[in-house]
């Protein structure tokens, strides 16, 4: 969201499951902000809500493999129109990390 300044505050929260070495990640966060947009509207009230989850599987102790995915959905200002809109986005992440 391009703007000019941003105030307000921001809560997570989340937990974590253990199985053996493997796990369970969850989290779900909420900002609440008010924001001064490129079209000079000053303190625009502004939301942001989103969900994580991730599954992270340990076939040894130096190695990881991660599946996971979240959703989010926010206000936000587009920067050719000026005009404030709710948007979402959805992703899915998976990869290796290998420790040394």
């Amino acid at each position: 969201m391009p703007a000019k300044n941003i105030k307000g505050f921001g809560t997570y929260a989340g937990t974590q499951l253990w199985f053996g070495l493997s796990s369970w990640q969850s989290m779900i966060y909420y900002r609440d902000y008010k924001v001064n947009t490129i079209n000079n509207i000053e303190d625009h009230k502004a939301h942001m809500l989103g969900i994580a989850t991730k599954y992270l599987y340990r076939p040894s102790k130096s190695i990881d493999i991660y599946i996971g995915g979240g959703f989010s959905t926010w206000d936000g200002q587009n920067a050719k129109t000026k005009k404030f809109t709710k948007d979402h986005a959805f992703n899915i992440i998976t990869g290796i990390t290998k420790y040394f």
